[in-house]
């Protein structure tokens, strides 16, 4: 038999442990921590005009050369290489304005030439097809308005004789056939950054403050350009000794009367100042 007290603190501890039993059943299960929020990626800045346009003229440079060393090339075993050697292709003309004189020779009076100073760009290093760019519009003084530029595409198709420059001289570089690159490029692009907006201003009769200031009488109210494929075929190696040989003799020529001229002006020089000594007044 249990006593009253042994029967209450089983009953209190009976009532203990239902109670602790209850509150265990009834505590929910932790709450988990948050997950961490990832910041969002912002998307990239838009690029600048400027480097779209870069891309643009980059894109297009790479058909353009693509389409023109994908043409047939010939053996050109008359053509001097282009480096400093002895042998090496020698100029026939000084990068000057007075440099097409060099086609006014009778050699060239019944072919076709191409010359595009500043404008020529070589589709690699062995400087055989180049590329050639020409503003789509000039200006027609006698229309005094700006017309197609045909100075270019009246080759297309032909045989021409190709000059082209490096420093301050002019180069012959052979027989070339002229390609219209429309069917790579659509006509109507910036000038490229490797040619001198000076020289396409100057193509249009016009110069740089001309294009500043008669934007709006230009298609699209700005300069556009075209690019043209010089494919060479040949080297009219006969052509090339005799323009080199004027191109000698008249340098020469022109050496031998510059030295001529020294003496006489160092002469004359002397006689002048004598003069000016004897009619200087004498101070007492």
């Amino acid at each position: 038999m249990y006593s009253e007290r042994e029967i209450e603190c089983g009953e209190l501890k009976e009532a203990l442990q239902q109670r602790e039993h209850i509150t265990v059943q009834q505590t929910p299960p932790p709450t988990p921590p948050p997950k961490p929020q990832v910041a969002a990626v912002p998307p990239p800045p838009p690029k600048p005009q400027a480097t779209l346009v870069a891309q643009k003229k980059k894109t297009e440079r790479s058909r353009y050369t693509a389409y023109m060393n994908a043409l047939p090339t010939l053996p050109l075993l008359d053509r001097p290489t282009f480096d400093n050697t002895e042998s090496a292709l020698q100029p026939v003309a000084k990068l000057t304005h007075s440099s097409f004189t060099v086609f006014r020779t009778d050699l060239l009076r019944h072919r076709k030439m191409v010359h595009c100073p500043k404008r020529t760009i070589w589709c690699d290093a062995t400087k055989t097809n180049a590329l050639v760019i020409a503003p789509t519009h000039v200006i027609s003084r006698s229309e005094n308005r700006c017309v197609e530029n045909q100075a270019m595409t009246r080759y297309c198709g032909q045989h021409v004789e190709f000059f082209a420059h490096k420093g301050h001289f002019v180069y012959y570089f052979g027989t070339y056939v002229v390609h219209s690159l429309r069917a790579v490029n659509p006509p109507g692009g910036e000038i490229p950054s490797d040619v001198s907006n000076n020289a396409i201003y100057a193509e249009m009769g016009l110069t740089e403050a001309d294009v500043r200031n008669s934007s709006q009488f230009l298609p699209g109210g700005r300069v556009g350009t075209e690019c043209f494929g010089m494919q060479c075929v040949g080297f009219d190696l006969e052509l090339y000794r005799a323009l080199k040989d004027r191109y000698r003799s008249e340098a020469t020529t022109s050496e031998v009367a510059l030295k001529n001229a020294e003496p006489r002006k160092r002469k004359a020089e002397v006689e002048l100042r004598d003069e000016n000594q004897v009619k200087a007044p004498r101070l007492a």
